[in-house]
């Protein structure tokens, strides 16, 4: 579905006219598709990719930038020389064990450790690299619709997601919170783990703070 779609169907649920809205502007309703497609990048993970970065001489971290700008997280990390993945680790496991963990060389490094979501690394760092390359799996942000015919990389139930999203927030910026309520509820069926508990309680708080603000000023929210 390409985006002029998505943000015709939102426009319909919203009651507004798609060839000439009155409330929204056709930018804004663009920007919080990009929006909500960012919110399921990093809440769903839904699309992954393959990279490649060369095995650098005594160089523990390496930057997901190297690898793709839109590089969300590292899933897992292979020695392709060597055909194997690298264990996985953290940064608190290895200082249980060894205080002094970064000072370790070796050939070939056996770990690897996420230490942010720009930045992983390898231990031990090797002492003298001959051209192996590290391939690396990863979930990448999906990249903002760049115009109207621009095909959005969902299915049909992703896409609902999408269209959901966009009305919950006119929604909201409409004071319209019941309904606002009902549709963050569906588009929440998309989250059914602690991620989504944690926008639950950043909704009801954004939401008593709403209510609090219209009742100070007079306004009523329903």
């Amino acid at each position: 579905m390409i985006r002029s779609e998505v943000r015709r169907r939102a426009l319909y649920m919203l009651d507004e006219d798609p060839t000439n809205p009155v409330y929204f502007t056709v930018a804004e309703i663009n920007d919080l598709i990009d929006e909500a497609m960012e919110v399921l990048s990093e809440e769903v993970r839904y699309q992954k990719k393959t990279g490649y970065v060369p095995l650098r001489t005594g160089c523990q971290l390496y930057h997901t930038l190297s690898i793709d700008p839109l590089c969300l997280s590292p899933t897992r990390v292979y020695l392709m020389d060597y055909e194997e993945p690298l264990r996985y680790t953290t940064v608190l496991n290895l200082s249980l064990h060894e205080n002094r963990w970064m000072e370790h060389t070796a050939e070939r490094p056996h770990h690897w450790f996420s230490l942010d979501h720009q930045t992983f690394g390898i231990y031990p760092r090797v002492t003298e690299s001959s051209g192996e390359v590290l391939r690396v799996d990863y979930y990448t942000w999906a990249n903002p619709a760049p115009s109207d015919n621009a095909v959005l990389p969902y299915d049909d139930a992703m896409l609902d997601a999408v269209v959901q999203y966009v009305v919950y927030s006119g929604l909201m910026k409409r004071w319209d919170i019941a309904r606002a309520s009902d549709v963050f509820a569906d588009f929440g069926s998309f989250f059914q783990d602690a991620t989504f508990r944690k926008e639950v309680r950043r909704y009801n708080y954004a939401l008593l703070q709403r209510l609090g603000h219209g009742e100070a000023n007079g306004f009523n929210a329903y």
